[in-house]
């Protein structure tokens, strides 16, 4: 009987200490899918707070730029009276430019913004993708634990 006991005692602890590393597993991937949540919102904010900035950049520069475009109006309304219409034309097509030049700089703005919400999106589901397997193979261990006890105790009898 004393070995008999000292097996069954064995094997209880082995049953025990593969519990209490699946429950850690479980706990390491349930923080990890946290913390890959928690940092895509991170990134996401990161990105958006990128692209609000470039966007109100953007305008500012368009701004700078319809103000250069109306004092060259200005200048050269004072300097060039006989050249008027010509002048109206050229200013009319700077400041087309400087319309342009900002929508392109705010669609590079917009651009940056959606690329770094899709890489965001990858590392997360890339990192919870790691955790979900890493916690699939430590279930998988418990599940085999758990067979090759029962084979043990099965093979004792």
């Amino acid at each position: 009987m004393g070995l008999k006991d000292f097996f069954n005692k064995l094997t209880g602890k082995t049953k025990e200490e593969v519990e209490k590393l699946a429950d850690k597993a479980e706990d390491i991937y349930d923080k990890t899918k946290e913390k890959a949540k928690e940092e895509a919102a991170e990134l996401a904010d990161k990105a958006e707070d990128v692209y609000d900035k470039a966007k109100v950049k953007a305008k500012e520069e368009a701004a700078k730029l319809a103000d250069k475009a109306g004092d060259i109006l200005d200048k050269t309304k004072e300097k060039v009276g006989e050249y008027k219409d010509k002048a109206k034309v050229k200013t009319s097509e700077l400041s087309k430019k400087a319309k342009e030049e900002a929508t392109k700089l705010e669609d590079k703005a917009e651009d940056f913004y959606d690329k770094a919400k899709v890489k965001a999106k990858e590392e997360a589901k890339t990192f919870v993708d790691n955790a979900k397997e890493t916690f699939e193979e430590a279930k998988e261990k418990l599940q085999n634990s758990k067979k090759d006890d029962k084979k043990d105790k099965t093979e004792k009898k």
